[in-house]
């Protein structure tokens, strides 16, 4: 999210494999443990955070986990 701000990014779909945090996002939006998340989304015109099944989600996790290590 930090990165579609600084380019000066209106809209952000973002996908992953936790439906807690999807649920948590979604559903308890007075919920603390998200603030600052929801901080950064009000920066945006649109936000947008979809569960995606594990399954699916293993290509993107490889990638992220090889750029952390890099």
């Amino acid at each position: 999210m930090q990165c579609a701000i600084k380019r000066q990014r209106k809209w952000l779909w973002l996908y992953t494999d936790n439906r807690g945090l999807v649920q948590l996002w979604n559903e308890h939006r007075g919920d603390n443990r998200l603030s600052d998340l929801r901080r950064q989304a009000a920066s945006l015109e649109r936000f947008i955070l979809r569960a995606l099944p594990r399954l699916h989600n293993q290509p993107a996790n490889a990638l992220a986990r090889a750029a952390v290590k890099r």
